[in-house]
């Protein structure tokens, strides 16, 4: 959902998921369908209403990570992000205005574990059908983010994957290192970044992990590698030598990695993006163009450029931005 810059400003953040399944007993492979779907509720303890699981976000906390902690806490089930849905604003009862922002939540199998932190605030957790979920809602506002999804569906454009492109921390001014190029480190910023990318990285659980073998790239994605069992692979061609030397295997691997659906993350240099924007734009729909970065520098240290890839790759259908202990601006309409 578009956040309109002439809205005022939300004093009160939060965020959260619709997670969807497909109901007990269905093969592998059926289509998403009402019929076929479940959803996660959760009821309050507090109250006794029926509602998404979902919560405020923590100091310095980006969304995307507010809404993976708050449905594990309430639910046990961690899942991965994918299409962002309409975000909710409203004004509470001390008049502030509260926005909260939602996910299509994936569920992955190995990923179910206990509720923890948040689970005294659940009354009951519960797997019913989109009717039901919709129905149960005491606040009818809630069932627009549930509608999305089930429009989405209905297109066959609900199970996305996303192709992740990190531009490498805060690094050492090259005027400050003595060494090479390609060793020249992070800064303590730097590190307290790549440390805050590990958990916004993990909302999208991407497989694969590709560096540019330069040591700020390396240890920009190395703790998600680690937090996530993943292995970093080195590839020359997205170091900024690599890129002046050989731009057309640079190209050919991102628009590879865009015809295979994503599930990948690429760190490169700023020096690199703007290839890297530009094959991504080539294969972007007209809606998700609109959203990729139209100038250098393309992304801040750090940033996260979330290409979201249509059902079987080959299309870019939505874009976002994210930054560690920032919030996500929804850049364009899926």
């Amino acid at each position: 959902m578009s956040v309109s810059r002439s809205l005022p400003v939300p004093q009160v953040r939060a965020a959260g998921a619709v997670c969807w399944r497909l109901a007990p007993g269905l093969p592998t492979g059926t289509r998403p369908t009402p019929a076929s779907m479940q959803f996660l509720m959760v009821r309050s303890a507090r109250w006794g209403n029926w509602s998404w699981p979902k919560g405020k976000l923590e100091p310095g906390e980006a969304a995307p990570v507010a809404a993976v902690r708050e449905v594990a806490e309430e639910t046990g089930v961690r899942p991965r992000l994918g299409l962002p849905l309409p975000s909710l604003q409203y004004v509470i009862g001390d008049g502030r205005l509260k926005q909260v922002d939602f996910w299509v939540g994936h569920l992955e199998p190995r990923r179910v574990r206990r509720p923890t932190a948040g689970r005294e605030e659940i009354a009951e957790v519960a797997w019913v059908s989109p009717q039901e979920a919709i129905g149960r809602l005491e606040w009818p506002a809630e069932a627009a983010p549930a509608e999305h999804l089930l429009r989405l569906a209905s297109v066959g454009a609900l199970q996305t994957r996303a192709l992740l492109v990190v531009r490498h921390a805060k690094a050492r001014k090259r005027s400050d290192w003595s060494g090479s190029e390609a060793t020249r480190p992070l800064t303590g910023l730097g590190r307290a970044q790549a440390a805050g990318l590990a958990p916004l990285l993990d909302c999208w659980w991407p497989r694969r992990v590709l560096s540019s073998p330069w040591n700020r790239c390396l240890a920009s994605v190395r703790p998600y590698a680690r937090k996530a069992g993943r292995q970093v692979e080195q590839v020359p061609e997205l170091s900024e030598k690599g890129a002046r030397q050989d731009p057309e295997t640079l190209r050919h691997l991102i628009s590879g990695l865009v015809d295979a659906g994503g599930d990948a993350l690429v760190c490169t240099h700023r020096p690199v993006l703007a290839d890297v924007v530009t094959t991504l734009r080539w294969s972007a729909s007209g809606r998700a163009r609109t959203g990729l970065p139209r100038a250098d520098p393309w992304l801040q240290p750090a940033e996260v450029l979330v290409a979201h890839l249509r059902p079987g790759g080959g299309e870019v259908v939505l874009v976002e931005r994210a930054r560690p202990g920032r919030t996500v601006v929804h850049l364009t309409d899926a």
